[in-house]
């Protein structure tokens, strides 16, 4: 191997992300549509470390040839990276991982000489910020970011690398939005109502470093605060809070689906149905009625709320992502549509796909499990309960791999 490729591989260690790890549908396609939606009025500190991520995907590819390689979107994001770390003369670790990527991508088209010279060029950089522990906190931070975006399997890795990045640089709102993020998904992944102590001091630790002036950290950080309320209706100083936070919102959300999502959830704790199909509504017209995500909660929406099954169906099923696949499934089922059977065979068709992630995998069988409890078919129920041990095996090997 020569001397450059062997520079090279000690610059890709700090931007390797795991990206290699994904499983099934959490494609490119599904990746970019959260980070594009997401950035669209979010801080630089989000732009960047999006963009670089973006860059990086379509730089090296995913999961064995699911996705082709495209250099030209690879260059066009890290563009926009340099744009934005240029006028960054703080943080310096974006523009090494900038540098770092950027010579990786000339080696990748054969460009020798340029990427000497940026290699050289990262070399240098490294050399000046890896004692500073605020950099290296943000290294550790763009690392947890980058497993934020592939989904729940990777939470709890997320979380300890911010712990790290916190332990270096305890005063960056980012990373105690994005710890309080991932404990509050991991929550609602384990069928936990109310927030944790630790989820709430980090999201609440995001706003009073960023002074109140982030509508990221302030969606979030209300969402959490109305799950707690609704345990506890009676508290009127709890919901003026939420309120406070939702006027806050009211001028930002207007072009932002992310926000506009997060206040539709709220208003769905609240109890108030037309905000919450108002805010729905918003994030699907600027969305462009692409967003799974948004989709599936407007199929939700219709559904408890409006008792319209038939455009509850019909959002679920364009949705497209794995829980709106099986809502559509256990709505059909609910109204008579298909016997258990049926819902039962179902299931298998959208486990046979092959294209879920291994905690979509283990929820899928879950659910399988449930129904087959009620029919009392203990031979097809031992089966199940087999492959999900199995499942639950394989992830634990996982992590003691890593």
């Amino acid at each position: 191997m020569d001397n450059l490729t062997v520079r090279l591989r000690q610059l890709e260690c700090h931007f390797k992300w795991k990206l290699n790890d994904l499983v099934g549908n959490m494609t490119v396609i599904n990746i970019n549509e959260k980070l594009t939606v997401w950035m669209k009025t979010a801080k630089s500190d989000i732009q960047e470390l999006s963009l670089l991520l973006l860059g990086y995907i379509y730089m090296t590819g995913l999961n064995d040839g699911v996705y082709e390689v495209n250099l030209a979107k690879a260059e066009a994001y890290l563009s926009e990276v340099k744009t934005i770390v240029s006028q960054n003369i703080i943080e310096r670790m974006p523009f090494y991982l900038f540098i770092a990527l950027e010579a990786h991508r000339y080696h990748v088209l054969g460009q020798l000489q340029n990427c000497e010279s940026r290699v050289k060029e990262a070399e240098a950089l490294w050399e000046e910020i890896k004692d500073d522990p605020e950099q290296m906190a943000c290294l550790l931070g763009a690392r947890g970011f980058s497993l934020v975006q592939y989904g729940l399997q990777n939470y709890e890795e997320a979380v300890r690398s911010f712990d790290k990045a916190l332990k270096l640089n305890p005063k960056e709102p980012l990373w105690h939005h994005l710890k309080g993020l991932c404990l509050a998904r991991l929550r609602r992944y384990n069928k936990s109502e109310y927030p944790t102590k630790e989820e709430m001091e980090s999201l609440k630790k995001a706003i009073s470093l960023s002074k109140e002036d982030n509508v990221d950290y302030i969606s979030t950080y209300a969402l959490s605060l109305s799950s707690v309320w609704s345990s506890n209706k009676k508290d009127k100083l709890l919901k003026d809070e939420i309120l406070r936070y939702l006027d806050k919102m009211k001028v930002c959300r207007k072009n932002n689906a992310y926000i506009l999502l997060n206040c539709a959830k709220i208003y769905r704790y609240l109890h108030n149905n037309v905000e919450q199909k108002n805010c729905l509504l918003a994030a699907n017209r600027i969305t462009e009625e692409k967003n799974g995500h948004v989709l599936h909660q407007l199929g939700l929406y219709f559904w408890k709320s409006e008792k319209d099954f038939e455009k509850a169906k019909e959002y679920m099923k364009k949705s497209g992502i794995f829980y709106a696949l099986v809502d559509y499934l256990v709505l059909k089922k609910t109204n008579h549509e298909i016997n258990s059977e049926e819902y039962l065979s179902e299931l298998s068709k959208l486990e046979k796909q092959g294209t879920f992630t291994k905690v979509e995998q283990a929820l899928m069988l879950m659910w399988k499990e449930k129904e087959l409890e009620k029919q009392g078919k203990e031979k097809e129920l031992s089966r199940v309960r087999e492959a999900n041990n199995r499942l639950q095996k394989m992830k634990v090997q996982d992590v003691a791999q890593e």
